[in-house]
């Protein structure tokens, strides 16, 4: 399910900058743009705000919930 908001967010121009995606994790908070690799890190160490799974885009940000 990581994976599967990595590659969303990585087709979604709104959350890039230069190589780098958002990272939704609790500590980040969809604040930061950084590498994809490490994003998928954080995610699984630490969870997403939401504490959920499954990428989900608004109008300013991508939310991850449960299927």
């Amino acid at each position: 399910m990581v994976q599967g908001f990595i590659n969303y967010a990585i087709s979604n121009p709104r959350n890039v900058s230069e190589s780098d995606i958002k990272c939704l994790c609790k500590r980040c908070k969809n604040k930061k743009f950084l590498d994809s690799d490490i994003v998928t890190m954080y995610l699984l160490k630490k969870g997403s705000l939401s504490n959920t799974c499954v990428g989900m885009h608004t109008k300013n940000h991508i939310f991850l919930t449960r299927p």
